[in-house]
């Protein structure tokens, strides 16, 4: 019984071998045992080799704007045009792994702007004020806040002020500019220089330096893009920063245009001027030309802005691959250049145009000079519009506010005695009422403000309306306790 058993189990496995499915079996089980071997290799063996080697392509596309026309007179004379300006540029290229080396290198550029006199541009919404002090340079409280907002990332204004804190609105420049420097994203208070030194920044290279390092955090998922540093610079930069070029590593000299208008005193209110696109503006304008975006330069009154669609041009398109950390990888064939836009010719005469405004000009400072007098002149003394005097003070205010006058040039040494003579007035006035000022603010044993002076109590009420402004916002009105406003007479009888 035995050996019938053996001989049955013989003959099927016979029957199995030399079967076709044992074949397929066989195959089947060699390519799962090599597909094992494979996934242990890529797992296992050289598993983080090949997940540093990893790289993700994604498709992007890059516009370039196109060159903005010309605008002419009606007798072909150029009223507006562009003009051939270098700028400062920087992309992140990978090379700075860490904040030491970038900041270091940023240093450098921003030494090397500084020296030629060229302004670093930027989006963080920092600056100081002519007596040295930070601000923020909004122009408004809520643009402020949009700032804000985008600084601390979030997706709207009202999760500023959140319970926990961490994203407060009421956060002075000089306290924000404090975390910005010491903070592990920046890290400008920790930076040494190529020894290992540490470096002590002043405010000002260092919010250079944060200006910068903003505009770079703004693309850091899009380092295919380049930000400006800055606009229209000197040759000598140009060829200082070329020189050191080794040194500045995702840093370029970029050609660019800048928008010139020629006899602009006179042409100024019909052609208006050009500027970065404001948010109301851009909705109307996407509807017409959906390749708008923020950082566009567009006509913003006059001509410049009516015309807009035909100046403007179309852009140049850039197809391109970047890798997971926004490098380029490659560049597509199907780019299209930008096209420049067309030009414009006005049907006014430039030429009658400037003789008019000198006429009007020589008619309207007759007028001026038949009523001033050196004297002041009380508010209701003449009710007749034909016979109002005005004090020649405020005529020479009114000339130095809207730089038809320099001080600068009154200081200058090389100017004639007549005009030092009235600096020196000026600068010895000027000493006198700071000094003043500061003595009302400081003793307090001051009068009232109903009991100072008139000139005086003016600028106390422009000292409260600077500081409660909404660009400043050192003082919020609506948390002053009415009882607080006696101690400072800048306060008292000022409305909150």
């Amino acid at each position: 019984m035995f050996k019938e058993l053996l001989e049955l189990c013989l003959d099927m496995v016979k029957r199995v071998v030399t079967s076709r499915i044992f074949l397929l079996f066989l195959a089947f089980t060699g390519m799962f045992f090599v597909l094992v071997c494979k996934l242990f290799d890529m797992q296992i063996v050289h598993g983080q080799e090949y997940l540093t080697k990893y790289v993700s392509k994604t498709y992007q596309t890059v516009y370039t704007p196109g060159t903005r026309g010309n605008i002419y007179d009606a007798n072909g004379k150029i009223l507006a045009h562009n003009e051939l300006a270098y700028s400062v540029t920087i992309r992140d290229t990978g090379t700075y792994r860490n904040n030491q080396s970038l900041n270091l290198m940023l240093y450098q550029l921003t030494r090397i702007l500084e020296n030629h006199g060229e302004k670093v541009e930027s989006k963080l919404e920092l600056g100081f004020d002519q007596n040295g002090s930070l601000v923020y340079t909004s122009t408004s409280e809520a643009a402020r806040k949009r700032f804000l907002r985008d600084y601390y990332g979030l997706s709207s204004v009202d999760k500023l002020d959140d319970p926990d804190g961490r994203y407060p609105s009421a956060v002075t420049a000089e306290e924000l500019f404090s975390q910005i420097k010491s903070s592990q994203r920046y890290d400008l208070d920790g930076l040494k220089d190529k020894d290992g030194n540490p470096m002590v920044l002043s405010d000002r290279e260092a919010l250079q330096i944060a200006h910068i390092r903003y505009g770079l955090s703004l693309t850091s998922y899009r380092k295919y893009e380049i930000i400006t540093v800055a606009n229209n610079i000197s040759q000598e930069t140009v060829a200082d920063v070329s020189e050191h070029m080794a040194d500045l590593d995702g840093v370029a000299i970029a050609e660019s245009t800048v928008r010139v208008y020629d006899d602009a005193v006179y042409f100024a209110p019909i052609i208006g001027y050009t500027g970065k696109v404001q948010t109301d503006q851009l909705a109307s304008l996407q509807e017409k030309d959906p390749y708008y975006d923020a950082n566009d330069v567009v006509g913003r009154t006059g001509i410049e802005a009516s015309m807009e669609s035909v100046l403007h041009g179309q852009k140049g398109i850039t197809n391109m691959f970047v890798d997971s950390y926004g490098q380029i990888l490659q560049v597509e064939d199907n780019s299209t250049e930008p096209v420049a836009g067309k030009d414009i010719y006005l049907t006014i005469d430039g030429d009658l145009q400037k003789g008019i405004y000198h006429l009007l000009e020589q008619q309207l400072a007759g007028v001026l000079v038949s009523h001033l007098v050196n004297r002041d002149v009380e508010e209701d003394e003449n009710r007749d519009s034909s016979k109002i005097q005005i004090p020649i003070k405020d005529a020479y205010y009114q000339l130095i506010n809207n730089n038809v006058l320099s001080l600068s040039h009154l200081e200058d040494p090389e100017a004639d005695g007549v005009e030092q003579a009235i600096y020196q007035k000026f600068a010895s006035e000027q000493a006198r009422i700071l000094q003043a000022i500061e003595s009302c603010l400081d003793d307090p044993g001051s009068p009232p403000m109903s009991d100072l002076p008139e000139d005086m109590k003016a600028y106390m009420n422009y000292i409260y309306s600077f500081l409660t402004g909404e660009t400043v916002g050192i003082i919020q009105r609506d948390k002053i306790d009415p009882e607080a406003r006696r101690l400072w007479p800048g306060m008292r009888g000022a409305s909150a």
